[in-house]
């Protein structure tokens, strides 16, 4: 019976420990976005920047032409040039890309 008590109580104690620490950890959620090259980056890539930084470094292509109210076609061509200058990937999800800031 004591040894059965004595196991609940370190149990117990294990278990308060664990939730004490996921309840008080603070998730990193801010990831520091910087490229080398982000003076070098033209108008429309620095609007695409702006906008992928500012939803936690990625977002769905289609998203992006929402947001830019750019063509399909020209933010391809964009993100293609991003994506040379090492900024930006470009994930297949389903049938649509994500698109994230290296």
């Amino acid at each position: 019976s004591l040894l059965i008590l004595v196991a609940f109580s370190i149990s117990f104690l294990i278990f308060l420990s664990g939730a004490y620490l996921i309840i008080t950890s603070k998730p990193n959620k801010t990831k520091p976005f910087a490229p080398s090259d982000v003076g070098s980056l033209d108008k429309e890539e620095k609007l695409i920047y702006t906008i992928l930084r500012d939803n936690e470094g990625s977002l769905y292509q289609g998203d992006l032409i929402k947001k830019t109210e750019f063509s399909k076609v020209k933010i391809t061509r964009v993100l293609d040039k991003m994506a040379t200058k090492n900024i930006v990937e470009r994930k297949r999800k389903g049938m649509s890309n994500i698109v994230i800031l290296k």
